[in-house]
């Protein structure tokens, strides 16, 4: 028997709804089919079409978030590391009280990586400079301005990227249940053929359908190599 399961594949899902909805057509009339009609599973179509493009632009979007958490956190790190090696020339190289006075750990003067860290060590670092603005090194642009700017622009990518994510689990989550709608669709649409059609009638093709009566199909073959 071919079997009816349904395309996991969205895009394959909605070419299957269009052939569907094509065969509705032509046959709705002359079948009666009463709840899976063409406008039926054409309104279902339209709207999980809908639902997938808005989905697909928020995470299209959000590619260029994330490269922004991405860069913002490069360049704090940057500034951090070169503040460091300026700072060795007062402090040391090695962790101590006036490294923490900076901001700095007390058993550390490693720049960290992620942005949980990085964020109040540089805001002590901003804090600092603004105290001692003798320890600041404008030709290096590493002033409390320069962290306090570095500081926001960390901060609102991250928050950003946040919102980006939510919204974008919102959407999946409409596209998601959209596809499942119009799967009960389609299936309420072989359901019905079922009780119209005999398993084997050809009509079924019109409808993006395997017949049901008919032999599954063998798998193609795949890996062949003709040899001479």
């Amino acid at each position: 028997m071919a079997s009816t399961k349904l395309p996991t594949n969205l895009d394959e899902l909605a070419m299957l709804a269009e052939d569907a909805a094509d065969g509705a057509r032509q046959l709705e009339t002359t079948l009666g089919l009463k709840q899976n009609t063409e406008a039926a599973i054409r309104a279902d179509l339209a709207d999980q079409t809908a639902r997938k493009s808005a989905y697909d632009t928020l995470a299209s979007a959000g590619m260029a978030k994330s490269t922004a958490v991405t860069v913002a956190r490069s360049n704090t790190r940057a500034f951090l590391t070169s503040t460091r090696d300026v700072f060795k020339n007062f402090f040391g190289a090695k962790p101590s009280a006036a490294w923490a006075a900076a901001g700095w750990p007390a058993n550390s003067i490693a720049v960290p990586a992620n942005s949980e860290l990085l964020l109040p060590l540089l805001k002590s670092v901003e804090l600092y400079l603004t105290a001692n603005p003798a320890r600041e090194n404008a030709p290096l642009s590493l002033t409390a301005v320069a962290a306090a700017a570095l500081h926001a622009a960390l901060t609102d990518a991250r928050s950003a990227a946040n919102q980006q994510d939510q919204a974008e689990r919102a959407a999946r989550d409409a596209r998601d249940d959209s596809a499942d709608k119009m799967r009960k669709r389609l299936r309420g649409l072989i359901d019905e053929l079922g009780q119209l059609l005999d398993p084997l009638d050809a009509r079924w093709l019109a409808f993006g359908l395997k017949r049901p009566g008919a032999p599954e199909s063998p798998d193609a073959v795949a890996g062949t190599r003709a040899t001479p």
